[in-house]
């Protein structure tokens, strides 16, 4: 029981996350974000949405950083990675 309600908040995390990087809404995000890494630490998505309000911010160095991370950790989307962030971070991972 206590994997499915884990599983369950994991969903809810990644689809509010998806949601608040639409919205680039990076305080909500950060919210969700923390959430997420008390439910799913191993979820290497938890990373990449780590990187968007760096990358809001300008923050290039912070935002390349955080991404190498999410890949590191698993992160292997690169259709998203390439619809998210432009060819002057992803050339850098």
């Amino acid at each position: 029981m206590y994997q499915r309600i884990k599983g369950f908040w994991g969903i809810v995390c990644y689809s509010f996350g998806n949601q608040t990087i639409n919205e680039k809404n990076a305080v909500m995000l950060n919210k969700i974000v923390s959430i997420y890494r008390m439910v799913e630490p191993e979820n290497p998505y938890v990373l990449y949405f780590s990187a968007f309000p760096y990358y809001w911010k300008g923050n290039n160095e912070a935002t390349i950083s955080v991404l190498k991370n999410a890949r590191e950790a698993g992160f292997t989307d690169m259709g998203q990675l390439k619809k998210d962030f432009p060819e002057s971070i992803i050339s850098k991972l």
